[in-house]
C-alpha cells in the first residue's frame, strides 16, 4: 500500500462515514461511486469544456489532489494511457496529458483539427 492508497482510504473513511471499514469494503464503495480509478483518488469523465473529451478528473470530495492535472499525472504513473499534448488541439492543461487515449477521443480531436482548431 503506497502513500496514495493510504490518502484515498483515509479520505474515503471520512467521506462515507465508515471509520472501521476494511480497505476492500472501501474499494468497492469507491468504485461504485466514481468508477475504476477512484481507488487512486481520480475518476474518468467529460472534462466539461463542451467538446465531449474524456479526461482524468480529481475526485473533489476526497481531496487527494489539488487539481485535475495532479490527478492525471498520477493516473499516467499508474499506467493509464493518455494522449500526448502534441496530438491535441487545445492549449492549457491539455499540454499535460489529461485526455484518455481512446478511439472516441482521438476521433473528436481529429475532427477539431480538421476544422482548423489548433493549440
Amino acid at each position: 500500500m503506497d502513500k496514495i492508497d493510504k490518502l484515498v482510504l483515509s479520505a474515503a473513511r471520512q467521506y462515507f462515514d465508515m471509520p472501521d471499514a476494511t480497505p476492500q469494503a472501501l474499494s468497492v464503495r469507491l468504485k461504485s461511486e466514481w468508477g475504476e480509478g477512484a481507488t487512486r483518488g481520480y475518476c474518468f469523465g467529460n472534462d466539461g469544456e463542451g467538446d465531449g473529451l474524456e479526461a482524468v478528473l480529481k475526485i473533489d470530495d476526497l481531496g487527494v489532489y489539488d487539481s485535475d492535472l495532479d490527478a492525471a499525472k498520477q493516473a499516467k504513473k499508474d499506467g493509464v494511457k493518455l494522449i500526448p499534448y502534441e496530438e491535441s488541439y487545445r492549449g492549457g492543461e491539455s499540454k499535460h496529458y489529461r485526455f484518455l487515449d481512446t478511439q472516441d477521443n482521438r476521433t473528436k480531436i481529429l475532427a477539431k483539427k480538421s476544422q482548423g482548431i489548433e493549440s
